[in-house]
C-alpha cells in the first residue's frame, strides 16, 4: 500500500569552481549516499552531472567592444553579453575571468553586452584592470556548460563561434 519507487533521479546542479569555494564531488556523494539509505537497495539511482562533467572543457573568450565613463562609473562593453553566452551572470554567478592586462591595478567596472537592451548588463561593480580598452580579450574559465547553449541571435547579433583545439 506504500510508495515503492523503482527509480530515483537525484537531478543535477553539481557545482563547479568559479570564484567561491565549493564542496568536492566526494563530499557531495557522501551526502547523497546518506540520503539514499532511506530507500530500498534495489532502487535504481540516476544523476545528471552535466555541468560538473563538461564545465572545465572550455573557455568562453570574448572581446571588449567599447568602454565609457558615465556619472563617474566605468562601463565596459563586450561583444557577448547576457544574450550572447553569459546569461548566468544575471543570477549572480561570478566567473573566474582573466585578461591580458591582469598586472594592472584593479578598479570597479559595470560590464554590459552589445545589444543596447537594458537587460544586457552582465555584472555591476566587478573588478577589472583599470586600463581595459577596446579589442582587449576576456577569458572566462570553466565555461563548457550553459554559455553557448544559452546564446541567441537577439537583436541580430551572431551566436558565439565554437572553436575546438
Amino acid at each position: 500500500a506504500g510508495f515503492n519507487p523503482r527509480l530515483i533521479n537525484i537531478g543535477g546542479g553539481y557545482p563547479v569552481q568559479h570564484m567561491k569555494p565549493i564542496p568536492t564531488i566526494d563530499e557531495i556523494a557522501a551526502v547523497v549516499n546518506e540520503g539514499l539509505t532511506a530507500f530500498p537497495e534495489d532502487v535504481k539511482v540516476i544523476g545528471e552531472p552535466g555541468r560538473y562533467l563538461v564545465s572545465d572543457a572550455a573557455y568562453f573568450v570574448c572581446r571588449v567592444v567599447g568602454t565609457a565613463t558615465r556619472a563617474g562609473k566605468r562601463w565596459m562593453y563586450w561583444d557577448a553579453g547576457v544574450f550572447g553566452g553569459v546569461i548566468e551572470t544575471t543570477e549572480g554567478l561570478r566567473y573566474n575571468i582573466r585578461t591580458d592586462r591582469d598586472e594592472s591595478p584593479l578598479v570597479q567596472w559595470t560590464v554590459a553586452g552589445p545589444t543596447c537592451d537594458s537587460v544586457d548588463i552582465c555584472m555591476r561593480e566587478i573588478e577589472f584592470p583599470e586600463d581595459m580598452q577596446e579589442d582587449d580579450f576576456i577569458y572566462i574559465r570553466n565555461a563548457g556548460a550553459y554559455t553557448t547553449a544559452y546564446a541567441s541571435n537577439f537583436n541580430g547579433f551572431p551566436l558565439p563561434e565554437v572553436v575546438v583545439f
